[in-house]
């Protein structure tokens, strides 16, 4: 969360384990950022995964929302 925050200061975050009780790490990210405006979906997943890094090795699955302030 705190990669996301300082990286691409956004209007709103909101992270979800759901998990279930499994060793798998299972997670839903909604992001709002002004940055987004004019990208297509993929591009945004990319931005994300770019500023998460190497914490995405240890998320099995994750279920990213993300939109700009003007397509929510």
């Amino acid at each position: 969360m705190d990669k996301l925050t300082d990286v691409l200061k956004p209007s709103k975050i909101e992270l979800v384990d759901v998990s279930q009780e499994s060793d798998e790490s299972h997670f839903t990210l909604t992001i709002v950022v002004d940055a987004f405006s004019g990208l297509p979906p993929e591009k945004r997943d990319q931005i994300i995964h770019l500023v998460l890094g190497d914490t995405m090795e240890k998320i099995q699955t994750i279920d990213i929302k993300a939109f700009s302030p003007d397509n929510i």
